[in-house]
């Protein structure tokens, strides 16, 4: 079976995503935990953010690089893909929305706060 270059490179490939997605989920749970432990002298706004995009794939990597972004995926079979973003306050939150709804290729972005 690995003697196969393409079955070592699907493997590699597999590999990376898993490790790409643990980080991610990491870094969301370091995130609530300091919410909810109070780590944090500030208060924290969470919100889900839904984006329709010409090219989710593309708009979702540049979504990932703003900070604030706890997590953004793609969903499959749709030109949407959702982000779980943080901001310190109401303000900050709208900052971060209005810069996902500014990127290239995203036609509209609605923010959920959570509860």
């Amino acid at each position: 079976m690995w003697n196969n270059p393409i079955s070592i490179e699907l493997a590699w490939l597999h590999f990376k995503e898993r490790t790409h997605k643990l980080r991610e989920e990491a870094r969301i749970e370091r995130a609530l935990r300091q919410r909810h432990s109070g780590g944090s002298r500030r208060t924290r706004v969470l919100a889900y953010v839904f984006i329709r995009a010409k090219r989710p794939c593309e708009v979702i990597e540049r979504v990932r690089r703003i900070k604030g972004v706890l997590r953004a995926d793609t969903l499959q079979g749709s030109d949407e893909a959702i982000a779980v973003v943080e901001g310190r306050d109401l303000e900050g939150l709208e900052a971060l929305v209005g810069r996902i709804r500014n990127l290239p290729g995203v036609v509209v972005a609605r923010s959920k706060r959570t509860a």
